[in-house]
């Protein structure tokens, strides 16, 4: 796989649920990049659980917070970078992921996102506070298609195995990749 020269990371969007992170680790070790999880960064960097932070800041100081994790991982290059589902909600975050990165959306249905997700209420999702996780799901389906270079549909993959699902989806995340080029 060959990324642009102006594009040596991969950034993996969408919403809560959908494997971002799984995947974003599986995929960072086979191409020996580090993986980045910016919900993570955010809570060792402010001791702080996401939902709590919430709570606490409010979603407009959360996203903020958000940005400037992301504005302040500097130089991208070799990484993964799996952001939180609420990233589309800052422009400049983005941006920013967009001009350092590939950005790939990895979307699913709403019943197979919710499925596999244990802990709605305390999981640290922007929005919830006004909308239902439905609600959330159809206003940000437009916001990661807009921001994608790639949208991988995960509901087409054949397999319901966990990691046998993840294989399949990074082939298909490497084969877009080098349509690219």
């Amino acid at each position: 796989m060959k990324l642009p020269p102006n594009k040596q990371s991969i950034t993996l969007i969408g919403m809560a649920g959908a494997g971002k992170s799984f995947i974003g680790r599986n995929l960072a070790k086979l191409l020996e990049f580090d993986f980045i999880d910016t919900d993570d960064v955010i809570e060792k960097d402010t001791n702080q659980k996401l939902q709590k932070l919430l709570n606490n800041l409010g979603e407009e100081k959360f996203i903020e917070l958000e940005k400037n994790i992301i504005i302040g991982l500097g130089n991208i290059q070799n990484k993964i970078i799996s952001p939180g589902g609420s990233v589309v909600y800052s422009p400049a975050a983005m941006q920013y992921l967009k001009a350092n990165s590939i950005v790939i959306y990895l979307a699913d249905s709403y019943d197979r996102i919710l499925n596999r997700i244990r802990n709605l209420e305390s999981r640290g999702i922007v929005g919830l506070k006004n909308k239902n996780f439905e609600q959330l799901y159809q206003e940000r389906q437009a916001l990661y298609k807009k921001y994608s270079d790639i949208t991988i549909d995960m509901s087409l993959m054949q397999t319901n195995d966990k990691n046998a699902k993840a294989k399949e989806v990074i082939k298909k995340i490497i084969t877009e990749i080098n349509k690219l080029n």
